[in-house]
């Protein structure tokens, strides 16, 4: 009864997580295909008459003075009037890809530090650069703007084939949502397919799954992955990879309880929860493109 309740529990979580990532993808889905959708750079360019407020601080050559200011909601953007960068808080910035980059989930795997040579500098995604001790960001408007529209066409290409059929994407973005920088979609070996199905098993069947290849290198040990796999790789949006974890524990533990009793469940759980501490790292990279993050 004890071990029937604790899969209960995990099952309504596993149901709960599914629910609300799903909703957000669909939003992030209709809000990629809307008409009604605007780029950052025509928001912009658009803009009325900008007001001339307090200047953020450049992060690129440290102007502080005044500057021509464009603001929606919670997103408020400054251009810089000596560099011509545009400026935000860190805050906006994560407001800017909410909106312009067609995304409710959240953004924190995208961020982290950035690459040579501002090593010392983080950023989001890509396409700007974020000072954490002043929490200030700067940008050039088009490279944002070119990695926003990345970010809306991977909503695009990760949406279920029954929804893309039901609602269709406009064909200009139906024809570049297939491919993505920095990965490849042309025949995908095993392993790729197989990465792909522990990211979801639900995936678009028609577009190939696009996946980081993971370093050669030995992987991280993922303590997250060890204690509790199946909250773990849900948590990080590893559906398929979830539901094997589940199957392999129950299908261990049947196939040894006429030997050895209850101690089959233990023999389930703990060799399944080490092949997954191993293995999360390569997992987690094939999705995000980086490795997981350690103490």
């Amino acid at each position: 009864l004890i071990i029937f309740n604790k899969f209960l529990f995990v099952f309504l979580l596993i149901t709960i997580r599914t629910a609300h990532s799903w909703a957000l993808s669909l939003l992030g889905y209709t809000t990629a295909i809307s008409p009604l959708r605007t780029t950052l750079q025509c928001f912009i360019a658009n803009y009325q008459d900008p007001a001339c407020e307090t200047g953020i601080e450049c992060g690129h050559c440290g102007d502080t003075a005044s500057k021509p200011t464009y603001s929606l909601g919670n997103i408020l953007i400054q251009k810089c009037n000596v560099c011509s960068r545009y400026v935000a808080t860190r805050e906006s910035l994560f407001h800017i890809f909410h909106h312009f980059g067609s995304t409710f989930k959240n953004l924190s795997s995208f961020y982290g530090a950035a690459q040579k040579p501002h090593d010392n500098l983080y950023t989001l995604y890509k396409g700007n650069y974020v000072s954490e001790k002043k929490k200030i960001a700067f940008f050039d408007l088009e490279e944002l703007n070119a990695a926003l529209e990345e970010f809306s066409k991977r909503s695009i290409r990760n949406m279920t084939v029954f929804v893309r059929a039901a609602l269709p994407p406009p064909a200009s973005l139906a024809a570049n949502s297939d491919g993505d920088i920095g990965h490849s979609v042309l025949e995908p070996s095993l392993k790729q397919i197989f990465l792909a199905f522990l990211i979801d098993p639900f995936a678009n069947p028609n577009v190939p799954s696009l996946v980081h290849t993971p370093p050669e290198e030995g992987a991280r040990w993922c303590w997250g992955a060890f204690l509790i796999p199946e909250i773990w790789f849900l948590w990080n949006e590893f559906w398929g990879a979830s539901f094997v974890v589940i199957v392999a524990e129950g299908v261990i533990a049947m196939a040894f309880s006429s030997a050895l009793g209850l101690y089959a469940y233990v023999l389930g759980a703990i060799s399944v929860r080490m092949v997954a501490a191993l293995l999360a790292d390569r997992i987690y990279y094939s999705r995000y493109g980086k490795r997981l993050k350690t103490a």
